[in-house]
Order: C-alpha cells, then sequence, then structure tokens
C-alpha cells in the first residue's frame, strides 16, 4: 500500500489505522467530494474521531447498523465504527422491508445510524435501536477525537502500539442472499480487507492523486473496493448522486466533469454505461482503469467500448465473492479478448489466495474440464454470522488438513496455460426437456449477433410448460423473428429460447445485476 511501509511492526493491523497513515501524509487532500461538500483528509479523520467516542460511549455491542445512503455521513460512519472498536452493518435504506426486517431480526442488539426520511421505513424489532444520524453527528460535535489504539502518526513509519485491535477482529458484515431466503451475514475482518489492498498493489498500482466514485450500495461488497481503495491511499471519492446512478448518460457527465480515473461497475451496469457514451464524451473522461466484477462477463459485450476508446484505458476483470473479501482474480483485458468472445477469463488468483478445479466429490479434475471453484488463503472470510453450520458446509476444512476451503458454486475450467475460465454459477445451469442448458451460453451466442444490444435469458417454470425467456435490447431496425431464426443457426435446437421479449434496457438491482424478478414479471403469462 503507497501510505503504508512494509516491514515489521509498521504496516497498520486495521482499516481505520490505515486510514489515519493515509490522512497524516495527505492532510489537505480531499478525501471525500458529495456534490458541493467536501472534506479533507484532516477533516474526515478530525470529525470520524468524535464520532467514534461518541459511538464508544452510547453504542452497546460488536456492531453497529448503518442505514445511510452513500454520502459524507455514510463514509464517516463507517471510519467511525471501526475506530470505536466495533464492525460495521450497512442496511440498504431502498431495499425491500421484508429483507431489512429478515437482516436486522437477526441481532440480538443493534444501534442503527439512519438517515430522517429512512426512519419511518425500518422494521419495528425489539433488539434495534434506531439513531438519527445527525442527532448523532450533532452529539458527537466538539468532543475530542477517540485516540484509537494506535498513537498519533507524526513520521510516517512508527512502529504501531502493541495495542493495536487484532487484525482477525471483525470490519464489517455484509449479507448475501440465502438460498432459504433468509440474508447470510457474511463476517469479514480487518486483515481480510487490508491484504486485499497489498495483494492487489502488485497487479494494481494505488495512487494518492487517482479518483475513484462510490456507485454501489454499501451492502454490496463492491462498495468496499470502492471506499478504501482511495482512501487508503490519499486518493479522491466522488459520490454519485443516486439519480445520476439510475441514468446513464447522467453518469457518463459525471464521470467527466467529476474527472474519475478509476472505475468500478458490473458488466451489466458497464454494458449500460457503453451504450450511451459519445465519441466526444469518451475523450473528455480522465478514466486510466475501469475494474469489472461482481458477475459474469462476456467478453465480446465490450467492443462497443474498445470502438469507442481503443486500448488507452485498462480493463481488468476481477472475480469474486463476498465470503473471499471482494476479489480472488485478475485478467488484463484487452480489443483481443473482445473479437474473440466467447466465456471470459477470469485469470489467476491473487498472490495470498490458491484455487482448485473440482468435481462434486471435492476431487481435483484435469485442465480444461468443468468443475467447481474452490478458494483458500488470507481472503477468506470468518464465516457466517450466527450460522456455525453453514460456515462449516461452505467454509470446508476436509479438503486438505490445516487449511479451509470455500465452495464458491461457480463453474470454472482451467486453461493449459493456467488461466481460469469462468463458465457461469451452478445455479444458473438447468434442465429442460431432459438437456442441461447453461444460461450464459446461450447469452453469449445472443449478444454475438449484429443488432442485440444487450440480453437475458431466465428459465420460466410457470405452468403450463416451463420454457426459456430471452429479453432483449436490440437496435431500433431489428425484428426479433431475426434474431429467433439467427440464433437458431448458431445453437441446438434445445437451447433456442422459446420466447423473446424486447426491453429498452436490462432492470438493475440495487447491486448493479440484472434483476431477474422484474424481468420475470414483465414476461409473466397472462
Amino acid at each position: 500500500m503507497s501510505a503504508a511501509p512494509e516491514g515489521p511492526g509498521t504496516a497498520p493491523t486495521s482499516l481505520h489505522a490505515a486510514f489515519r497513515r493515509a490522512a497524516a501524509d495527505h492532510p489537505d487532500r480531499v478525501a471525500v467530494r458529495d456534490g458541493h461538500r467536501e472534506l479533507t483528509y484532516a477533516e474526515l479523520d478530525a470529525v470520524s474521531g468524535s464520532l467514534a467516542a461518541h459511538l464508544r460511549r452510547t453504542a452497546r455491542g460488536p456492531y453497529v447498523g448503518l442505514a445511510l445512503r452513500p454520502g459524507l455521513h455514510l463514509v464517516a460512519a463507517v471510519l467511525a465504527v471501526l475506530r470505536a472498536g466495533k464492525a460495521y452493518v450497512p442496511v440498504d435504506p431502498d431495499s425491500p422491508p421484508e429483507r431489512m426486517r429478515r437482516i436486522l431480526e437477526q441481532f440480538l442488539a443493534l444501534p442503527l445510524l439512519a438517515e430522517d426520511e429512512v426512519l419511518p421505513g425500518l422494521p419495528a424489532l425489539p433488539g434495534v435501536r434506531p439513531v438519527r444520524i445527525s442527532e448523532a453527528m450533532a452529539a458527537a460535535d466538539g468532543l475530542p477525537p477517540l485516540p484509537s489504539a494506535e498513537p498519533p502518526f507524526a513520521p510516517a513509519g512508527l512502529p504501531f502500539a502493541p495495542a493495536e485491535p487484532h487484525p482477525e477482529s471483525p470490519a464489517y458484515v455484509i449479507f448475501t442472499s440465502g438460498s432459504t431466503g433468509v440474508p447470510k451475514g457474511v463476517v469479514v475482518s480487518h486483515h481480510n480487507v487490508l491484504r486485499l489492498f497489498r495483494s492487489c498493489a502488485r497487479h494494481l498500482d494505488f495512487r494518492p492523486d487517482d479518483v475513484w466514485c462510490l456507485f454501489h450500495s454499501p451492502a454490496f461488497d463492491f462498495s468496499v473496493w470502492e471506499l478504501f481503495g482511495p482512501l487508503l491511499h490519499g486518493g479522491r471519492l466522488e459520490i454519485v448522486p443516486p439519480g445520476t446512478k439510475r441514468t446513464p448518460a447522467d453518469f457518463a457527465r459525471f464521470l467527466g466533469d467529476r474527472a474519475v480515473t478509476v472505475l468500478n461497475q458490473t458488466p451489466s451496469a458497464f454494458r449500460q454505461l457503453c451504450t450511451v457514451l459519445t465519441p466526444e464524451q469518451t475523450h473528455r473522461l480522465a478514466l486510466r482503469r475501469v475494474v469489472l466484477g461482481g458477475e459474469r462477463l462476456d467478453p465480446g459485450a465490450l467492443r462497443p467500448w474498445y470502438a469507442l476508446a481503443g486500448d488507452a484505458v485498462e480493463l481488468i476483470n476481477m472475480y469474486g465473492i463476498t465470503e473471499t473479501t471482494v476479489h480472488v482474480t485478475c485478467a488484463r483485458l484487452s480489443p483481443r479478448d473482445a473479437e474473440a468472445g466467447g466465456p471470459g477469463t477470469i485469470g489467476r488468483p491473487l498472490p495470498d489466495l490458491e484455487v482448485r478445479v473440482v468435481d462434486e466429490q471435492l476431487r481435483p479434475v484435469p485442465d480444461g474440464t468443468p468443475g467447481e471453484l474452490l478458494v483458500s488463503g488470507a481472503g477468506l472470510a470468518l464465516g457466517y454470522l450466527g450460522d456455525p453450520a453453514m460456515t462449516a458446509a461452505r467454509f470446508r476444512e476436509d479438503v486438505e488438513p490445516g487449511r479451509r476451503w470455500y465452495r464458491s458454486g461457480d463453474e470454472v475450467l482451467r486453461t493449459a496455460d493456467g488461466d481460469l475460465v469462468y463458465l457461469g454459477r451452478l445455479d444458473r445451469q438447468t434442465k429442460l426437456n431432459g438437456y442441461r442448458i447453461e444460461l450464459g451460453e446461450v447469452e453469449t451466442a445472443l449478444r454475438g449477433l449484429p443488432g442485440v444490444l444487450d440480453c437475458h435469458v431466465l428459465l420460466d417454470t410457470a405452468p403450463p410448460a416451463q420454457r426459456l425467456v430471452a429479453h432483449l435490447v436490440l437496435e431500433e431496425a431489428v425484428p426479433v423473428e431475426t434474431v429467433r431464426d439467427s440464433l437458431a443457426r448458431t445453437l441446438p435446437a434445445y437451447m433456442v429460447p422459446t420466447v423473446y421479449v424486447p426491453v429498452p434496457e436490462l432492470p438493475l438491482t440495487l447491486n448493479g445485476k440484472v434483476d431477474e424478478k422484474a424481468l420475470l414479471a414483465r414476461s409473466a403469462r397472462g
């Protein structure tokens, strides 16, 4: 990490300590900007330190919930919770009330910092104590900043005090969708996140003059990368307004106006951005790197980007899972990857991680053979909150003595030269009329057809019979029949969808992934 010298006893062992090191090195740089409001590193350090002092006095228990939208308050609150020696639990205020209830009811006692307009929509639960963030900030105003375990950073490189928090202390709990309908809380440590950036520094350079933007919900782990990428290295974090995030054309202007240099996107969101970018806007961009992650990448879908920008901007595909701390592998992309099409490479694992490709009995398979991806190493989370049985089932200790391996549920294959190719979620494989179908393979074939700008294929299981449904974003003059006939010449008959639904754009969830429930509602049978 650029702001934290390596060496015995010198590297920060907590996220807030690493931030404070960056704040000492770059006190007058703008740390975060939200519209016309901004905080320098020194100001953010002071504000978060005072709020940490208030939370230390008033917030009981090891966790503090954050029902906050992206903004100055969110950034200060994340740092304050960590500095107070607790872990933050992001709850997206825009998520359905039932999901919020299912998350919050998993805590016996949880202070919950919330915005005023969010409070009426929060479920009333015995263990949850909502606190207005405005009142918490006012109560903290004037308090001396909490002197967290480490001493103030004067000369960079001084050893940390022995009381520095244990690296394996929880830093956050992010909830993912559970197969039972109950969200699973993934507990991630300070060490998990700190080693992520140290490990990625071998592939990516983190610069103090970089400008990142917070595009994703704090309840999606891509936001951890977006928050700490700049704040641990002296960069600037720009907050994307909610309306701008939902409108690709406005977001394109935002990127140019704010001179964003590092952009992080799901492939679905990036495809929508590419459809609205003009050559003039592209030339105005200050981007030097785009990191793609969060879902399967179809390299052929990047052709519009390369047609606009060439290879002047570095495109990186990073595969990862919440349970393995944001990123696992890294692959640099090129126009050749887009032209080749086919399944997307996810490259090789980060230096402190190891991967295996295994069969259903968790036995390694030969190169070139599809199998489930297992991950081991320093990125593995502590486990699932309050669920030791699920933790034992997914974080396996029976694969190799003395090591934990995480079962990803993703299908990959390893090529002869050692690169991994992502084939899709095992739970996106389906059977129809006795045939095994990988829905991502159908989507790749569709995106390779003239006039298909984007697509998403689903299995509709509603009576009277199961059917494949293709949702298509098309150029204006392309009839659906042409797409269907072209696809029939490319794929076997059992993989060709029977229903084609034109849509103006693919709806996205709060995490920037395709909203399959919304698509199924559009194609529901009358």
